[in-house]
């Protein structure tokens, strides 16, 4: 989803009011970039290769290696930003104040997705070149920082 709006970049200094728990910067993924841009390819290939005609085959490898250009350019075009959890347990991106942010980890990879004020639903996605082993780590535990556990067991029954 592109983002119309320009990106800035969020320092601790910009929240003197806000102690804060942790920044993570996000950025586009080249893992993710390399990996769009081999499955068109592949599929180009997968085209040529297939039997189908030539008057067909041509124009799909071309629509494929066409798309996974389109998507590359979509991914790297989304604009970097700054997540910042405060101690408080507040989170922001960019400075802006963030509703319903969810992060599901599979493995080391962290599917992020939030609404903005405004209730519009964002995704990204955090791969381990953009954030490494320490700082998903650092990350997990922010977020569970001040926030119950909505699954445990009251000790009241």
């Amino acid at each position: 989803m592109p983002n119309s709006s320009p990106s800035s970049t969020v320092s601790a200094a910009c929240l003197p009011e806000v102690a804060l728990a942790g920044r993570y910067p996000w950025r586009p993924s080249r893992w993710l970039l390399i990996a769009i841009l081999l499955l068109g390819l592949l599929a180009a290939m997968g085209c040529l290769l297939s039997d189908l005609p030539a008057t067909a085959a041509w124009p799909a490898a071309l629509v494929a290696v066409a798309w996974s250009l389109r998507s590359v350019r979509r991914e790297a075009g989304h604009p970097r930003f700054d997540l910042v959890v405060t101690a408080e347990g507040g989170i922001r991106i960019d400075g802006r104040a963030v509703e319903d942010l969810r992060i599901d980890w599979r493995g080391p990879l962290g599917f992020m997705a939030w609404r903005t004020v405004g209730g519009r639903l964002r995704r990204r996605l955090w791969l381990p070149d953009t954030l490494p082993a320490p700082a998903r780590r650092e990350l997990r535990l922010a977020l569970m920082r001040g926030r119950p556990d909505r699954h445990a067991d009251s000790v009241a029954r």
